[in-house]
């Protein structure tokens, strides 16, 4: 689904226009991000967003020269049980 889709497809949902459903869609989207960044989990009513942190390491490449991958931070989703029957229903 591309967002233009999802725009849309909210729109015909809550009976707004696309403007209203576009500016729906990014303060949720802002909500997310502050509070997967400040460490939290976003709970949904088919699965959850987590925080993940990657550490510092040294990768071995072909050849053997080593190289430094620096920490990074991520998200991932999970189906809640909720979401895993629907989808395999």
């Amino acid at each position: 689904m591309k967002k233009s889709e999802l725009i849309k497809a909210l729109a015909e949902k809550l009976g707004v226009t696309q403007v209203e459903a576009e500016k729906t869609l990014g303060a949720v989207s802002d909500v997310f991000r502050t509070a997967l960044k400040d460490g939290k989990e976003v709970p949904l009513s088919f699965g959850k967003f987590k925080p993940t942190s990657t550490p510092a390491r040294d990768v071995k490449l072909p050849g053997g020269a080593v190289k430094a991958v620096p920490a990074s931070r991520g998200a991932r989703f999970s189906l809640v049980k909720a979401g895993k029957e629907y989808l395999n229903s």
